[in-house]
């Protein structure tokens, strides 16, 4: 009873794996046929479609500042004690309608890799949760995709960044918006690459652990021969 109930989490999330990876694999599907019939209809460059690309509003696209200006509201520019405000860190997600079906193609195009990159990992961690159900959780292969899994997510964080800063000033060079100084964000996640490490430290860890389980088996043998 005790062993069946150690193992009822480790179940539910191999459940949950199977659904997101099914859930992915359809919208994976259906992303690749837009992306495969938008250029038949966006071909009389008059039908628009959604792209979005991540901005920064401030004087840098790393750490962005921005001072502010107080309005004048009867007869007060500020509230007594404040001197200055600076807008800080200030990024979000510029969404276009576009008819640039290159644009169009590289925004969803980057999503669909994203994507790719994270099922793969979720199927390395399923893989991982088989064996644990299987009572083989330090089985060495475990260790082998626990170092894939955390390689495929720091690869997305490192990668993705570079393409964001150089798909946002290609489309911001061509536009200007009033009232605010928009610039190509560069933000490396460092929540993906927390999450990539730790990845990478436990798979080292397992296969550390399966050597040394080895190692140890290997001794015993060799005592009971001797013996």
């Amino acid at each position: 009873m005790k062993a069946t109930t150690r193992v009822l989490p480790v179940r539910i999330l191999k459940i949950w794996f199977d659904v997101v990876l099914v859930l992915g694999a359809l919208a994976a599907v259906v992303l690749v046929g837009w992306l495969v019939i938008s250029p038949f209809l966006m071909a009389d460059g008059k039908t628009p479609s959604n792209a979005a690309i991540e901005v920064v509003v401030g004087e840098r696209s790393f750490l962005p500042v921005m001072p502010l200006e107080f309005v004048s509201t009867a007869g007060t520019f500020r509230k007594p004690g404040i001197e200055k405000a600076t807008l800080v860190k200030a990024r979000g997600e510029l969404r276009l309608l576009t008819t640039d079906w290159w644009l169009q193609f590289a925004s969803f195009g980057e999503f669909l890799v994203a994507m790719l990159v994270i099922l793969y990992v979720i199927w390395m961690l399923r893989r991982v949760l088989i064996n644990v159900l299987d009572d083989r959780p330090f089985d060495p292969a475990n260790g082998l995709l626990l170092r894939r899994c955390g390689y495929g997510v720091l690869i997305l964080g490192v990668a993705l960044p570079p393409f964001d800063y150089a798909l946002a000033n290609h489309v911001l060079s061509g536009i200007r918006v009033t009232n605010l100084n928009l610039r190509p964000a560069i933000t490396f996640d460092k929540d993906v690459m927390l999450v990539g490490l730790l990845l990478l430290v436990f798979g080292i860890i397992f296969t550390r652990g399966n050597e040394i389980q080895e190692h140890e088996q290997a001794l015993q043998e060799e005592q009971a021969l001797t013996i």
